[in-house]
């Protein structure tokens, strides 16, 4: 069950689950990306990821969903350029069902990490049903899938989600290997003017916190991310913590700025 609610609130914070879920993105009415000099398309620069402060707000969530059909190349935000995400985007069939694909890249190999099976709620939210996590060989079901873009994106907006997730085998779903449940609070950040190496723009921040209890194991997961008009996901920064029997065993961050815009 969704609650929404508003709060004041600055933005920070955002989406995942356990062995790293995911952020699906939007796209357009406040002003795309434009050239600021930096480098773009592959250049190998340090790349740099700077929020330069408020902007005007005045999005619906719907101009905020990335282009179908569409790819996006992402470099951590501190690196020479070597290092790099790739997310594609499907477009959607019939009934709004479409799958996001993240590959990671270096030189000329381009590993597939994980799928996710999206689709659009009757609300007009993005809701994660399934993930195929080839990094970490699983496959995750969400019962009821998982809002991961609220339909409502006013800035101060709280979204609370609670549902059971699945874990298999990495093709095979008769055998389970993980169930328990899932609290995620999805916050609506701020709109704000940032820098890229591909260009300067407007962006909408989402900020959350996810957590599952999947019975001897414990997944803390917080990660903001800024969506950008007619683009979708620009820059996104994540830290997974899991613990095994109250023992820590993984602490991750991670952070991603876009180098090369959805084309």
């Amino acid at each position: 069950m969704n609650h929404l609610r508003s709060r004041s609130m600055p933005a920070s914070l955002a989406i995942r689950w356990a062995a790293r879920s995911a952020c699906v993105m939007a796209a357009a009415a406040l002003p795309a990306c434009r050239s600021s000099g930096a480098a773009a398309d592959g250049a190998a620069a340090v790349a740099r990821f700077v929020v330069l402060g408020e902007a005007p707000a005045g999005a619906e969530a719907a101009e905020f969903r990335a282009p179908g059909g569409s790819r996006a190349v992402f470099v951590p935000w501190e690196s020479d350029g070597s290092a790099r995400l790739e997310i594609e985007r499907a477009e959607p069939d019939d009934s709004g069902r479409y799958v996001q694909r993240r590959w990671a890249v270096r030189g000329a190999e381009r590993t597939l990490v994980r799928e996710q099976r999206l689709v659009s709620g009757d609300d007009g939210a993005v809701l994660l049903a399934e993930e195929i996590n080839h990094a970490e060989k699983v496959e995750v079901v969400f019962t009821p899938p998982l809002v991961v873009v609220p339909a409502d994106l006013t800035s101060g907006l709280e979204a609370r989600q609670r549902a059971r997730m699945a874990v298999y085998p990495l093709g095979d779903r008769a055998r389970t290997r993980a169930r328990g449940t899932v609290e995620q609070t999805i916050v609506v950040g701020q709109t704000v003017r940032v820098r890229t190496p591909a260009g300067e723009c407007d962006a909408r921040t989402l900020v959350s916190e996810f957590r599952a209890d999947l019975g001897a194991s414990k997944v803390q997961n917080r990660t903001e991310t800024w969506l950008a008009p007619g683009i979708g996901i620009i820059a996104e920064q994540r830290q997974e913590r899991t613990t095994a029997l109250g023992v820590p065993i993984r602490n991750n961050r991670e952070s991603w700025v876009v180098i090369e815009l959805p084309r």
